[in-house]
């Protein structure tokens, strides 16, 4: 019998170590075959990707899009970013070949108008700017080449058009869908909760029986992690916002940063524990290691830790949704880089906004939640987060996946 192909559609090394080989770590079945389509030369070069489990196609060296679908007898492709331009093109030809497509949510979804990214942007090197240019290039002459393969080459034209227009001039264009485009985008969605579902029929029209809500993928905790005073742990969860790119800061500045939020929490007794995003360098911290009152951790199970910390701080990441599940008071801090997070948690009843300078009063006020906070992170947890049978995330997606291919065999 034929394993089923399945294949995700990624940039590189970065998404596929946090986003995908999970995935594909915790796959229930023996009889999915699975294949990366990704563009690791372009986006992270020096990497280099390698799982012996896995065919790994690197599509800056296949430009024929039709034939390495072929090639490789895919049954379904899979992306995590489907608003990417080189995401929706290649969905859309696999949609017209009768390939399944699916989009798997990794993260907090935004619409691309909800944060002023020209801030950002201007802190960026010239020498960054210059690889944008060159990656938009690339994307315009794949896209070019593979027009000429296609049969409604105006559909993808227009396609890809809108969306080019939507980067250069996003504040022509309101509502802008995060997942897709209206016209084109993947046929099927795993999503983690309702608001998301929502917001995916509202902004694309999909349908809704297309949509399966699986619930945030959370680690389950173990007792590998131990500490001796929990409730002198102020957990930092950071969102790697320097190492992916998201703002300029430098790696001193960075380091600075710890130093002075590790100053913070130990004036009121607490020690801060660092937890890191898989894109960190935890060697880029090695001149704060030698402190007993700050600790950072890389691969350290966040479930844990969360579940032995008194308080919890951070930014915007869906790894904040770790605090809200064990109901841990939870303080956002606030940016230079962002007149406002392009998700604010806050709204929803979910933390308290402080600052540097503020951060060590509000933790000696907001220590533990009350009873409107203890209803809003239940209300946040039933919209957001959680599938209603309380289902293993990962084992709902491949069990669906088998149905999808089933039905479109």
């Amino acid at each position: 019998m034929s394993k089923t192909k399945i294949a995700y559609l990624i940039k590189g090394i970065g998404a596929y170590n946090s986003h995908i080989k999970p995935l594909i770590d915790n796959c229930p079945f023996e009889d999915f075959d699975f294949i990366i389509l990704h563009l690791n030369r372009l986006f992270t070069p020096k990497d280099i990707i390698q799982d012996p489990r896995v065919r790994f196609v690197d599509l800056t060296l296949n430009w024929n899009l039709k034939k390495v679908f072929a090639n490789n007898e895919l049954n379904l492709i899979t992306t995590i970013n489907p608003g990417n331009i080189f995401d929706i093109f290649t969905v859309s030809l696999a949609n017209s070949l009768g390939i399944p497509t699916v989009y798997y949510q990794h993260g907090i979804q935004l619409d691309f108008t909800s944060f002023d990214q020209k801030k950002l942007i201007q802190g960026i090197s010239g020498s960054r700017k210059v690889k944008s240019i060159y990656k938009y290039l690339f994307f315009i002459f794949y896209f070019i080449f593979n027009l000429f393969l296609v049969k409604d080459k105006w559909f993808f034209f227009n396609s890809i058009f809108l969306k080019m227009s939507y980067l250069i001039f996003p504040k022509l264009h309101k509502n802008i869908p995060k997942y897709g485009l209206r016209k084109t985008h993947c046929n099927y969605a795993f999503v983690y909760g309702e608001h998301d579902r929502r917001y995916l029929m509202e902004s694309m029209g999909m349908e809704n029986s297309k949509i399966f809500i699986t619930g945030y993928p959370f680690l389950k905790p173990s007792n590998s992690f131990k500490v001796e005073n929990e409730n002198k742990i102020a957990l930092f969860i950071s969102a790697g916002l320097r190492s992916v790119g998201v703002i300029p800061l430098s790696l001193n500045q960075e380091i600075q940063f710890y130093r002075k939020l590790s100053e913070r929490v130990n004036e009121i007794g607490y020690v801060l524990y660092v937890k890191l995003h898989p894109l960190e360098n935890i060697d880029d911290f090695k001149i704060l290691m030698s402190s007993n009152l700050i600790r950072f951790f890389k691969n350290e199970n966040l479930a844990n830790m969360t579940k032995y910390s008194a308080l919890i701080i951070g930014e915007y990441s869906t790894a904040l949704f770790y605090p809200i599940k064990y109901f841990k008071p939870l303080f956002i801090l606030k940016s230079e880089f962002f007149d406002h997070y392009p998700f604010d948690f806050t709204k929803y009843g979910v933390g308290i906004s402080t600052t540097m300078e503020t951060i060590t009063e509000d933790m000696k006020i907001y220590f533990e939640l009350n009873d409107q906070q203890f209803k809003d992170y239940n209300l946040f947890l039933s919209e957001y987060v959680m599938n209603s049978n309380d289902e293993d995330p990962i084992g709902m997606y491949y069990d669906k996946i088998r149905e999808i291919v089933s039905q479109n065999s």
